[in-house]
């Protein structure tokens, strides 16, 4: 592996393991996160990898959040426990895979114009819009 890489990781991975809303500029306050019941409308659509995959099939990066639920290619997530604070959305979620049932984590943050969205697993999403 390249040194540039390597020093890549090692700048990100601590930003991954401390949470993106801790992430300077990565939300638009301080806010504490609030429960609530359903993933907000700025949340929900198709959001993929590449813009491109818009009209594509499923990838292995694409999800699509609706408000009760996160479908991916080879699993369906349903929360269980929701939790905001200001553009980061916190996910504790009943998951099903054809090999059976475990419980994830996910953590998004929304770009401020609605179009971007950052897991805490660095992968960048974009959003589809309807055509």
């Amino acid at each position: 592996m390249n040194k540039f890489i390597m020093a890549f990781f090692a700048l990100a991975m601590p930003l991954v393991y401390t949470g993106c809303s801790k992430v300077k500029g990565a939300d638009s306050s301080d806010a504490k996160p609030v429960y609530i019941n359903l993933i907000p409308p700025a949340f929900q659509g198709r959001w993929v990898r590449d813009l491109l995959n818009c009209s594509d099939k499923f990838d292995d990066y694409q999800v699509n959040i609706l408000e009760n639920q996160l479908v991916f290619k080879s699993k369906l997530a349903h929360p269980s426990q929701l939790q905001l604070a200001g553009r980061a959305l916190y996910i504790d979620a009943d998951v099903h895979t054809e090999n059976g049932e475990k419980k994830e984590k996910y953590e998004f943050i929304l770009s401020a114009n609605g179009k971007t969205l950052v897991s805490s697993d660095g992968v960048e999403r974009y959003k589809c819009t309807l055509s």
